[in-house]
């Protein structure tokens, strides 16, 4: 999805970009750390959020689940260093380490710093390079950034950020074992207290969040179960090094209150994103279907062709020349985002006008048709009636189709198979049962009904 966004926001999006919250590739009661690579990325986008940057930020359940630092704690911990400023060399190295940074010989990642004298390198998740900061005394004299591959430096800077490492991918056990930590944790939503969150079918959500807990309690009790089985074994004698090596947190039955899970609950969600501006998209909790919220409501369904180019092209040609228009005025715009999109207008130019795809499109196009190179899950036809508004507004629709539906050269998708998945057991209840059964059962979820059904 994050490739998707970016896609279709182009080269040229008003300095907007699609980043992913990475999920951690450890348990919720491992002792271990995630790998360095989930840290950095966590890390970089909570930099990234904290320095008001206009992101969409794109995570899994499993993602938001893992607790971070607090956001009020991550703007503390955080330092700016300025030219000209004074430094207290050996009080920020301390606090470097404190938050996360570690001692390298040569700084080549992110969360290293080094010291030769009175040059020191740091790699802050708040920037895409390292910072080479030189002292005159205890005063910076100049702050660069620097290539890692070379360690040749490049322009002088007037300040850099110098933000925390993610604290509770780090310290994992130090944040089971004290359970004000696990109390207090927070998370990426405490980061978008002023943004717009989207919630792509809430039920969906709800089932998946949920199915992660209930792993989550069952990994709980395993581990549990192992404590119990290594005290009688031993005597009550564990050796801890023993178990910091099977990666496990040791567990007694005071441990075990409802205040010391190290994940964010459903419960917990649902309570903090009440204080949020959002949207759900599909299908909510409360059983209230997509065409039933005003906003979700201009959003339709994109036709599909198969793979079939002779009938996408008909279907162009009707939409632009207004014999079968799908949009409603002269000033609509008809977008195809496809990895085809060369080839579609070859063969568009072929039939009718002559037309060239581009690689992006720097604002909304009006009144004609675009072919743009890129990719998209899916596609919708997007009709702003005025609903949103008290007052009535021209119509102005843009339908944009898909690429995975174009050509059938498109590499496959994760979100492709479950939507086959879902058609196949369609078919299947409607070739048992016809198509009223079918409907009743509430397989399909597909708006264009392939199946055959009604």
């Amino acid at each position: 999805m994050t490739n998707a966004l970016n896609d279709l926001l182009g080269e040229d999006g008003d300095g907007a970009a699609a980043i992913r919250f990475t999920e951690p590739n450890t348990a919720f009661y491992d002792t271990v750390a995630p790998v360095r690579e989930v840290i950095t990325q966590r890390s970089q986008v909570l930099a990234a959020i904290t320095n008001n940057q206009l992101l969409i930020t794109v995570c899994s359940p499993r993602a938001l689940m893992h607790p971070t630092l607090p956001a009020a704690q991550f703007r503390r911990d955080t330092r700016t260093l300025k030219r000209d400023v004074d430094l207290q060399l050996e009080q920020m190295v301390a606090h470097w380490v404190s938050v996360g940074y570690e001692s390298e010989q040569v700084v080549e990642r992110v969360g290293a710093f080094s010291r030769r004298g009175g040059i020191v390198d740091v790699w802050s998740p708040a920037h895409a390079l390292p910072v080479r900061i030189e002292l005159f005394g205890n005063t910076i004299d100049s702050l660069r950034f620097f290539d890692p591959g070379t360690q040749r430096s490049g322009a002088q800077v007037d300040e850099v950020r110098v933000t925390p490492l993610e604290a509770m991918s780090r310290e994992p056990r130090a944040m089971s074992d004290d359970s004000s930590q696990l109390t207090a944790h927070g998370s990426l939503l405490g980061y978008l207290s002023d943004a717009l969150l989207v919630i792509d079918d809430e039920d969906e959500l709800s089932e998946a969040w949920r199915g992660l807990e209930e792993k989550a309690e069952r990994e709980r009790e395993s581990v549990a179960r192992t404590t119990g089985s290594s005290a009688e074994d031993d005597a009550g004698s564990v050796d801890a090094s023993d178990d910091e090596a099977a990666g496990l947190i040791f567990l007694d039955e005071n441990d075990v209150t409802e205040t010391s899970e190290p994940y964010l609950s459903w419960e917990q969600f649902r309570e903090q994103k009440r204080g949020q501006y959002g949207i759900t998209l599909g299908q909510d909790l409360d059983d209230v279907a997509l065409t039933q919220h005003p906003f979700a409501a201009q959003f339709s369904p994109a036709p599909h062709f198969a793979g079939q180019l002779s009938p996408l092209i008909d279907y162009l040609h009707g939409a632009v020349s207004g014999e079968q228009r799908a949009m409603s005025d002269q000033s609509s715009s008809l977008i195809i985002i496809s990895r085809q999109s060369a080839r579609l207008a070859e063969v568009w130019s072929e039939k009718h006008s002559p037309i060239a795809a581009k690689s992006s499109l720097a604002e909304l196009p009006q009144g004609t048709l675009h072919f743009v190179v890129g990719g998209l899950p899916e596609g919708f036809v997007w009709s702003d009636d005025g609903r949103l508004g008290s007052e009535a507004a021209p119509a102005d629709d843009m339908g944009i189709d898909q690429s995975s539906d174009v050509a059938a050269s498109e590499p496959s998708r994760r979100f492709d198979r479950r939507r086959d998945f879902r058609l196949r057991k369609a078919r299947e209840l409607y070739a048992r049962q016809g198509a009223q059964e079918c409907a009743g059962a509430g397989v399909c979820r597909l708006e264009d009904r392939r199946c055959g059904g009604a």
